[in-house]
Formats: structure tokens, sequence, C-alpha cells
């Protein structure tokens, strides 16, 4: 029996890239020329390319001014929701005291009468001087 002869030359000898060479040597069938309308000329000038530093800083000062935006917007809730609570507090303490001055005026006892007009006032002053105080940090 006879045994198949083995190629001496490897496919990256000389045979090998001189079959490369013819391959890549072909040329692609021509194409019908086609006319090409001229390139429309841009009015504006190209801008340069950013650089990542440059860009990383806009996107600092947009996150920056939404911060900002997001933060005038909680500040302005809080104030509404403050004066609201405020208006609330106020009448509530107004509802007090009026329910402690008819008690007081209700009253038979005179110790009683006396204590529950005290405890009326004091309840109207604090609603007097605290509710636009507070009122007045809230601006």
């Amino acid at each position: 029996m006879t045994q198949p002869k083995r190629s001496t030359s490897r496919t990256t000898g000389a045979r090998g890239s001189a079959a490369a060479k013819q391959t890549t040597a072909r040329k692609p069938a021509a194409k019908k020329a086609t006319p090409r309308k001229p390139a429309a000329k841009k009015a504006t000038a190209r801008k340069a390319p950013e650089t990542a530093s440059a860009r990383a800083r806009t996107a600092e000062q947009t996150a920056e001014a939404n911060i900002r935006k997001l933060n005038d917007q909680i500040i302005e809730s809080g104030k509404e929701v403050g004066t609201a609570a405020l208006d609330a507090y106020e009448t509530a303490l107004k509802a007090i005291a009026s329910s402690l001055d008819r008690g007081s005026r209700r009253s038979d006892v005179e110790s009683v009468s006396t204590v529950l007009r005290s405890v009326a006032d004091l309840v109207d002053e604090v609603r007097k001087n605290v509710v636009p105080a507070a009122r007045k940090r809230l601006k």
C-alpha cells in the first residue's frame, strides 16, 4: 500500500501567500456611474469636539441647576404646608380660648370661673404672639 505524501510547505509558505495575493488582487465588478448631487453646505460652523472634562462640567452644571430647582420647590411646598398648619393651629387656639371663656361665664363657682378665664386669656395671648412670629419666620 502506498501512503499519501505529506506536503512540506505550509499554507503560509510561498504557495499560500501567492494564493492569498491572487484572491485579494481581484477587482470588484464595475458599478454604473450615477450622477451625485452636490452636498448642501451647512450654514453653521462645526463645533470642535468637546473634551470629557467639558462634558463633565456641563453635566455637573445641569445637575446643579436641577437640584436648585428641586430645592426651591421643596422650600416653597414647605412654606405652603407651614402656613396651612399655622392656620389650623390658630383656629384651634381660638376655639379653645372661646370654649374656656364660655365655661368661665357659665360657672357658678367664682374660683373655677377665674381659673377658666385666666387660661382662656393665656391661650389667646399665645395665639396673638406666637402665630404672627411663626408666620414671619416662614416668609
